[in-house]
This record gives C-alpha cells, structure tokens and sequence, in this order.
C-alpha cells in the first residue's frame, strides 16, 4: 500500500472527505487499477452525492474485476437509488451468479420486488439478506462520542432514505430492520431512536413491531411509530378534514374484486365521477399512479395496477393559467417548515425528475427555494403550518397544489418524503443548498433530543 493511499484511508475514516477524495484521485492516476481504491472511492463519491461520478467509477471497477459481489451490490444500490430499477436487478443478479449467499445482494432485490409489487420474491430474498441478523451498523467517520442513533426500519420498503439526514461524520449509527428482530432481546446502545418507517398504508405491522421495540428503550423517539401509524393516505384524508384553507380531495379504498364485478357504479355510489385517479396503496413516487379518463377505460387501467385494494381519489385540474401543472413540496423539521421544490409540468402527474427544465420553470424553482413567501400566500403558509401541527411529525413532508382560490390542494402530506441532491454542475445543481439546510437542520434536531453533538469538517458537500 503506498502511503498516499493510506493517507487518504485514514482521511475517509475521519470523514475529511475533501481531502481523502483529492488523495485517492492522485493515488489512481499512478495506480489505475487498484480496484479495492477505486470501491473505496466509489463509496466516497455515492455518500457525496456525486452519482455520475460514482456510477462511472464503480463501473470501472466491475470491469477490472467482474466477480466481485460486493462491486456488483454497489452498482445496483446506486442504480436502485436512481429508479433504475431494471439495470439494479441485474447488477443484483450478477453478484448472486458469483456468490449465492451474498447477503447484501439479496437485500437489494428484496427492495427491487417490493417495488415491482412481488411481495412473495421480495420477502424470499429479505429472509435470505437478513439470515445473520436484523443489525446493520454504519460505520462512524470522525473524532470524538458521536450522538449513538437506532435507525429503525422496514425491512422491505416503506422507508424515507436517510442518507443524508444521518451523516456519518456527525452520528454513530445502527440499523434495526425491525420485521428481523427479537421483540424480547435489548437494543444497541443508543442515546435516540429514529423511526423511519414511513409508509403507513404498506407497514402497518413493522410500524406496531418498531412500538414493541422502543418499549425496550428510555431515549426519545424521533417520528413516534404510533404517529406515523396515522398517517395513511385515508386516514389524513381525515385528519386534515378540518384544516381551514385547504381542499382535500375525495379518497376510498375500493376492493379490487368489487370494483371488476361493479365497475363505474362502484366508483359513483362514492360520490366519484370521471376522470378520477387510482393508485394501489403502499407505493410513492408515482407508481402504480393512474388516471382514468372514462368509465371504458378503467379495466385497462386496473389491470396495471398491483394487489387487492385500490384507493379511489378525486382528480382536482390545478392547471394554471398556462395551462401547465404545478407541484409544490415542503418539508417540516421539528415543525419547521423548508421548500423543497416547484416542479411544473404538461402532465397531471407531476415529479420532480420529470418537471419542465424550460429556464423560465427553474426560475420558478429557484424563487421558491430562495423565498417561499414570495410564491405562497400568507394564507397558504398559515394553512401548511396547520397541516405540520396536526400530522405531529417530528419530520414529514407535505405535497400540495394551489387552486383558482387559491386554496392548498393537498397530494400528499406524511413522513414518506426522501430528499436528493443533484450531481454538481447539473442545472439543478442550484437545489442543493436548500437541501443541505433541511439535512443540518435534522441533524441539529437529532443532536438535540440525543443531547450531545460532535464537530464535523466544513466541506462544499456532505
């Protein structure tokens, strides 16, 4: 090993990552093939959130030494990160051809079939990843006692992604997938717990395990399981009823058999009329999301739509006067409140990584980011606050349209909000600030509850 290199492994222990990452550049420009640097800064530049970056490298690794599971894992989490869901099965599978009891790997397409609504295949390769135990420690990167943080989580998915909230420069951290653990048995040492199930419509059942689990415990709870548990897609449909300024659309779960046997009237004795949206509980980002335009076209539509139960929601038209969709996402830390994006589209489906990148639309983005006020009516801001307080989430996350009356038109509004960063010299690259805002912000909290906080190196990214 050339004392640059071991340099720069023990800068990346101590989460100097500036340093460590101008190290191991400068050590694989004299040693290109040294694969075991180029994993090492793969990892650097995936926790960095430098993903084109990460993704050229670990590639690059894989070709120099094809079979290596741990490589092809790598690949296919990043990829998986990404929504590249197809080419992360693959990269998943080719660690499984070299070792068949890769854990980690397994771990990957259980995520991959949960997304694909093959709960039976996800839940196979999960009892396979998880066969050596529910624990999976992340190693800390720094000096000094780091806040100890029990991540607790759902095996399969359901989750929002802590990578950037618990940094590892700042925190000590353990993950418990709870759907694993002994119930009975003491947890690792801890000073805070995190809950970061999420998904109430998916996880009812690890939500009531991770409540078992924190009776074993005395530390304070970041997002209590029993909260989260409320909020379902129908259950804050409810709970937000009485919210003054905003409009929650019509929501029911409806019966996959049902609504085959009874088709539009099934729909009508709800109170729902055409175009309507259906989507199967349990999933985000869009999927197994559609809108039925006509009553001829629901089978069609039903049909590409996993599991036993749909939940039937009222389509609201918030186009603008340019006749342009726009969806608007803030997040609450510790109740208070951060933009997280203006995303403006053709379609009624709006998301992010598909939003217009028209320079005008940026803008737009831009302007929220910097200035909420500027977008938002006092009213608006009033109403998102009322909406925080009555989730009584210690982070959560609402998702929201403005109508002609300018009331809020509530998408979605539950702690299931994971955060991004764009790879640098993107043209959404100008976002990055206001996230890493939020992401200190949480960590700030988590500080607090656990009572310590150490010093981390100020760098341009986390």
């Amino acid at each position: 090993m050339t004392a640059e290199l071991q340099q720069a492994l023990e800068l990346d222990r101590l989460g100097r990552d500036d340093e460590a990452l101008h190290l191991y550049i400068a050590h694989l420009g004299r040693h290109p093939e040294d694969v075991d640097a180029l994993v090492n800064l793969g990892t650097l530049t995936s926790r960095s959130g430098y993903f084109r970056a990460a993704l050229t490298i670990y590639i690059q690794a894989a070709q120099l030494r094809p079979d290596d599971p741990n490589i092809h894992t790598k690949l296919g989490a990043l990829l998986l990160s990404a929504g590249e869901v197809n080419a992360a099965q693959g990269q998943f599978e080719a660690a499984l051809a070299t070792d068949p009891e890769f854990g980690p790997a397994h771990l990957g397409l259980g995520g991959v079939f949960g997304l694909r609504g093959d709960p039976l295949r996800a839940r196979h390769h999960l009892d396979l990843g998880f066969k050596d135990g529910a624990l999976t420690p992340v190693p800390y990167r720094g000096t000094g006692a780091p806040p100890r943080v029990l991540v607790l989580e759902s095996a399969a998915s359901g989750n929002f992604n802590p990578r950037w909230f618990l940094d590892s420069r700042r925190f000590d951290v353990v993950r418990l997938a709870v759907e694993y653990a002994d119930v009975d048995a003491p947890l690792p040492p801890h000073d805070v717990i995190v809950n970061i199930i999420a998904d109430a419509d998916l996880c009812q059942e690890s939500l009531a395990i991770a409540e078992r689990l924190i009776l074993h415990s005395d530390a304070p709870v970041v997002n209590a399981p029993a909260t989260v548990a409320r909020t379902g897609r129908m259950a804050v449909a409810r709970l937000l009823a009485d919210c003054g300024g905003a409009r929650i659309p019509r929501i029911a779960a409806i019966g996959r058999e049902e609504l085959l046997r009874a088709g539009p009237q099934a729909l009508c004795e709800r109170g729902f009329d055409f175009p309507l949206l259906l989507r199967s509980p349990g999933y985000n980002t869009g999927l197994h999301f559609a809108k039925v335009d006509r009553a001829g076209d629901l089978p069609e539509v039903l049909a590409s739509l996993p599991g036993e139960q749909v939940l039937a929601i009222e389509y609201v038209d918030r186009s603008g006067p340019d006749g342009l969709a726009r969806k608007y996402r803030m997040v609450a830390v510790d109740q208070r409140l951060f933009a997280v994006h203006a995303a403006v589209s053709l379609d009624w489906k709006v998301h992010l990584f598909g939003a217009s990148d028209d320079p005008a639309h940026r803008e737009e983005d831009r302007q929220f980011l910097s200035d909420p006020a500027s977008v938002l009516s006092a009213g608006n801001l009033e109403t998102l606050g009322a909406i925080v307080a009555t989730l009584g989430l210690d982070y959560a996350g609402v998702d929201f349209g403005i109508d002609a009356n300018d009331r809020i038109v509530v998408f979605e509004a539950n702690a299931t909000m994971s955060l991004k960063l764009s790879d640098p010299g993107k043209p959404d690259d100008y976002r990055s600030p206001a996230l890493m805002s939020i992401f200190d912000a949480f960590g700030r909290m988590v500080e607090a509850r656990a009572g310590r906080s150490v010093q981390i190196p100020k760098e341009a990214r986390a």
